[in-house]
């Protein structure tokens, strides 16, 4: 169910990067809304805080030992590098741009929030940076988690791992303040602190779901209760974020605008993406709505190849843009072109991405090697 979950994250990202193109932030009936469908980010990110924690977790829960760090790193580099790689160099190549090559470590090295923004490298990368430090982070945030339950157990580790998460939370709140203030934009507050609220949720999730699997002789109220009845989650969802629209404020550019129309984003888009995923997590596959929809062939699919998705989808949509094909069309009429050119050119290239390049190092995840 999270391959369909990842399939909706890189479909709604896709499609506000294509409102956002079209004008439809800013002109369209209902542009607050498709300006909110950047959520697809924090959704990626509470996937990532669930489905990478929840390994450590459950080793902890079980009596097991969790995945060498070496181990881990390397699966993370070979899911990541590869297909990044790829796409940078291809994407800068044509058409050339001397100055990624000029500054060649910023992008290939995930450092490229730390500096000026700047005409190069691949806009939507921002997230990967941040992705890389977490997984940097998250060994070692569970090393100590561990040692925790050791000294305490399993039921105090979960109390005393909850307030810990709240106040990661809280901090980040106080990084992403900071960063929404006009011109507030550093190298101190662009990284992983910012974010760490939607990591904090999913890694949330993880710790409950593991502890109610490994620990306890039974489910607890609320997992219960999630698995029971799904859908009224995914409904808190929506309304959460019909909510979030009628809020926040669009700028001419199509851009959430303002401290405070940034700082609504940044708690109802955590409480939406939190509420999609708690049926994914808790309910049982395809005895619900929420997961037939997730557990459905084509987005099973797109969520397999939505890495490439996100790699892919910007520079068609900037370069159609570029060249002001657009400008003798409605706004409405613009969605449809540039969601054309997005549809048309993304999930091509995702697939290519996908089985000639990410399939291949991902098969290596996993290998061992031969004694002898």
């Amino acid at each position: 169910m999270f391959e369909g979950l990842r399939a909706i994250a890189a479909l709604s990202i896709l499609f506000s990067h294509v409102f956002l193109m079209a004008g439809y932030n800013h002109l369209g009936l209902l542009g607050n809304w498709t300006s909110l469908l950047v959520m697809g980010v924090p959704l990626f990110f509470v996937i990532s805080g669930f489905l990478l924690y929840r390994p450590f977790v459950a080793a902890d829960m079980s009596g097991r030992s969790p995945a060498p760090l070496p181990t881990f790193m390397r699966r993370r580099l070979l899911r990541i590098v590869p297909a990044y790689w790829v796409a940078l160099t291809l994407m800068s190549l044509f058409p050339y741009n001397a100055l990624m090559f000029e500054h060649w470590e910023r992008y290939y090295l995930f450092l490229q929030i730390y500096y000026p923004p700047e005409q190069a490298g691949l806009p939507q990368a921002w997230s990967i940076c941040v992705e890389m430090v977490f997984y940097i982070s998250l060994p070692f945030y569970a090393w100590f988690m561990r040692r925790v339950q050791v000294s305490f157990g399993a039921t105090r580790r979960v109390q005393s791992e909850i307030v810990l998460l709240g106040g990661l939370s809280v901090v980040s709140a106080f990084f992403y303040y900071q960063w929404a203030k006009p011109f507030g934009a550093t190298p101190f507050n662009s990284g992983l602190p910012r974010f760490m609220f939607w990591f904090a949720l999913g890694m949330g999730v993880a710790l409950i779901s593991s502890w109610v699997t490994h620990q306890r002789r039974s489910p607890i109220r609320l997992t219960t209760f999630i698995a029971r009845r799904p859908g009224a989650f995914w409904a808190s969802a929506l309304g959460v974020f019909i909510l979030a629209g009628l809020f926040v404020t669009v700028d001419q550019h199509g851009m959430i605008f303002e401290r405070r129309s940034q700082m609504i984003y940044w708690a109802l888009s955590g409480v939406t993406v939190f509420l999609l995923i708690l049926p994914a997590a808790f309910s049982e596959p395809g005895r619900s709505v929420p997961s037939r929809v997730l557990m459905n062939r084509v987005l099973v699919w797109l969520g397999v190849i939505s890495y490439g998705m996100y790699l892919w989808q910007f520079r068609p949509l900037e370069w159609a843009a570029e060249r002001g094909v657009w400008l003798d069309h409605t706004v409405n009429e613009n969605v449809f072109l540039y969601l054309a050119v997005g549809v048309g050119f993304t999930i091509p290239m995702a697939a290519l991405s996908y089985y000639i390049v990410e399939k291949p190092f991902l098969k290596l995840k996993f290998s061992r090697r031969r004694s002898g």
